[in-house]
């Protein structure tokens, strides 16, 4: 499946020369990104392949996107988050402050992926 970030133009017959047609329009432009990228990895796929700890270049390989696509829904979703803080809970420990881990406090984000 291809999809294109300017379908409108397609389907509004709009003319443009190219880039964005409306670059006033941020909302409009938002939207547009998100609709691809949950059409491309959604959000109820992001959550499982989060618990079974699978890497952005796996997750990536297969839903077959971006690497950096992967990685961006993998973390705007929340589901590596949701994941770890599971985990933690599960094994006792503590993700620490904001959620996040270091090497001497809690989870290593290794253990959470």
């Amino acid at each position: 499946m291809l999809l294109e970030h300017e379908f409108d133009r397609v389907l509004f017959a709009a003319e443009s020369t190219g880039g964005c047609h409306n670059p006033a329009n941020k909302d409009q432009e938002w939207e547009a990104t998100e609709l691809a990228a949950e059409l491309l990895l959604p959000y109820d796929a992001a959550h499982p392949a989060a618990r079974a700890r699978r890497s952005d270049e796996q997750v990536a390989d297969d839903f077959e996107v971006s690497v950096q696509l992967a990685g961006w829904r993998m973390n705007a979703t929340g589901a590596r988050l949701v994941a770890g803080r599971a985990l933690a809970k599960r094994t006792g420990r503590s993700l620490g402050r904001r959620g996040r881990s270091g090497p001497r406090r809690g989870l290593s984000w290794s253990e959470i992926r």
